[in-house]
């Protein structure tokens, strides 16, 4: 319908991600997982996909014929496309990993159509590969690596591939999770277990693709489990999703895998923050915690953040609950309550989490007897992803060397 003044304007109901055409006639659009098309002109719309999958990041091909996207089946990512007339929806790449990404949240990696529209690049990544370029040609094929990154010396073979399982959570609701097991596990002998928290607040998980840190600690003989905690916690951040996580011990008890009382946990970012939570929440269930620039204080957090005009925390969570809630969901305000030592690991120059959030708890849990250890690397940023060699390889020593010193000996 047209606005005042002859403008016209279109409404696509929980619509996001949108994507002009070439000709500037029509928007591909996101809503609730499908992928759909709107003509600009007449405000039609209709969606173009129907299936189970999460489909997003939709981008036109040159000539304004195809839309290709992104679909995520059970935390593979593949590259998809479909006639944006409608019809049959044609899967491009077939490997499990993670093939374009969502170009948001922790899923990163992106696709684009060559010029000429006879090709897509695209990033992949799994769990023994780092993010490569890629291209495949756009009416399917084999695809050709174009770049690679893979250090001198490994192979895809090396590494672990995890397992999907799925255990229940306190509210008796399945939890999804990545299991990693290590090759040279013993059959009747019980491993520690690394509890991994993902990132990106409530709209984060855990993907089939490349995470160094939980390889490292696979090839130590660590059983790692990575669980994506269920949806019916987004508006509970820092409390029930810190349940399902730590459900999970539970769940590798029982199936004799691991040694309950040697468990660690360790995340990045909001991963950090619900490693300290955990320590809040269950002082006794673990032997040490790696926070890497998580949130400790999340009420300092928000005045942080109060000039940026952010209505939301951590993807989802909502800032209005009163000051005391965020108390109740900040280390900081509960190390009374804290047991576990807690090895902080920050960038000097991270401003999505500065480093005043982990100065504040290592003073705090100094001053009460609390184990804590503190390291900001200079001149690195927010997220390991973007440290630099050396300095990874030096976080991964001081994390190993913070398991060892509390777990000891079997």
């Amino acid at each position: 319908m047209p606005m005042a003044g002859g403008t016209p304007r279109l409404v696509v109901k929980d619509a996001n991600t949108p994507r002009w055409s070439p000709d500037g006639g029509r928007i591909a659009f996101v809503s609730r997982n499908k992928i759909g098309v709107a003509t600009v002109a007449t405000g039609d719309q209709k969606l173009l996909t129907n299936d189970t999958a999460d489909n997003r990041n939709p981008k036109w091909s040159p000539d304004g014929r195809t839309i290709a996207y992104v679909a995520n089946k059970q935390w593979n990512f593949y590259l998809m496309k479909v006639s944006a007339e409608g019809g049959p929806t044609q899967p491009l790449t077939e490997r499990a990993g993670v093939s374009g990404g969502f170009e948001s949240g922790n899923v990163r990696g992106t696709f684009q159509w060559a010029p000429d529209g006879q090709s897509i690049l695209y990033t992949f990544m799994n769990y023994g590969l780092p993010s490569d370029v890629w291209r495949i040609p756009s009416n399917g094929g084999t695809p050709q690596q174009v770049t690679n990154h893979m250090p001198a010396g490994l192979e895809e073979s090396q590494f672990v591939a995890p397992e999907l399982v799925s255990y229940k959570s306190t509210d008796n609701v399945d939890v999804p999770a990545f299991l990693f097991k290590p090759k040279n596990l013993q059959a009747n002998r019980k491993a520690p277990l690394l509890l991994y928290a993902h990132s990106f607040g409530s709209g984060g998980m855990f993907i089939n693709g490349f995470y160094p840190f939980v390889q490292y600690f696979v090839s130590r003989g660590f059983v790692v489990l990575a669980p994506n905690e269920t949806d019916a916690h987004r508006e509970d951040f820092g409390g029930g999703e810190i349940d399902d996580i730590i459900k999970g011990i539970d769940y590798l008890d029982r199936e004799g895998l691991i040694d309950r009382n040697r468990v660690v946990m360790q995340g990045g970012s909001t991963g950090g923050y619900r490693t300290m939570q955990a320590a809040v929440r269950y002082p006794d269930a673990l032997k040490a915690a790696v926070n890497m620039y998580g949130p400790t204080n999340v009420v300092s957090l928000q005045s942080f953040y109060a000039n940026t005009g952010r209505r939301t925390l951590f993807g989802g969570s909502d800032t209005s609950k009163s000051a005391e809630h965020w108390r109740e969901r900040s280390a900081t305000y509960n190390i009374d309550r804290i047991k576990t030592p807690i090895l902080l690991l920050w960038a000097d120059r991270d401003l999505g989490v500065p480093t005043m959030q982990a100065e504040e708890y290592y003073r705090l849990a100094k001053q009460k007897g609390v184990p804590v250890e503190y390291v900001a690397y200079p001149n690195e940023s927010h997220g390991w992803y973007n440290w630099r060699p050396e300095t990874l390889k030096d976080a991964l020593k001081r994390v190993a060397a913070h398991y060892d010193k509390y777990l000891g000996q079997e």
